[in-house]
């Protein structure tokens, strides 16, 4: 999968969309904060990224309220995974667009990584406190917490 973000994030570059961020599941923390810095509006400043190419990992903890698309260029391992990924779209009430494109080879990938994992509500609860006790705020908005994904 990171190598398909690598090989759209270049025909993107190569089409002369430059103005793109990629993150993948081995993204360090830093690399995600930036990612997402530079899809941003801050104050009248313009995001320095109009583009994000990513895993369905990238979107985990990501929210960037004026996404216009998200565009799917593989098969999702479930319906309720699409929803969640393209749910990041429009999430300021603005339309937006869901595109998934996809060929006869997704197919297999989605059922390889689709393997149900249930963590339960115990579990989830104990990670859930986990991660809001070491949630750190943002220099640049207050309402903003960034939490390790480690």
């Amino acid at each position: 999968m990171r190598d398909d973000v690598a090989a759209v994030r270049a025909a993107l570059l190569e089409i002369g969309i430059t103005r793109v961020v990629s993150v993948t599941g081995e993204a360090s923390e830093e690399e995600r904060r930036a990612a997402v810095r530079a899809l941003r509006k801050d104050g009248e400043r313009r995001p320095k990224a109009d583009v994000a190419v990513g895993t369905s990992a990238f979107g985990l903890g990501i929210d960037v309220p004026d996404v216009r698309a998200v565009v799917h260029a593989c098969l999702p391992e479930s319906i309720d995974r699409y929803y969640q990924e393209v749910g990041r779209a429009g999430r300021d009430g603005r339309t937006a667009l869901g595109l998934l494109v996809t060929c006869p080879e997704d197919e297999k990938t989605a059922l390889a990584v689709g393997t149900e994992i249930l963590i339960g509500p115990d579990l989830a609860r104990e990670r859930w406190k986990a991660l809001e006790s070491a949630a750190q705020a943002d220099g640049t908005d207050p309402r903003l917490l960034w939490v390790p994904l480690t």
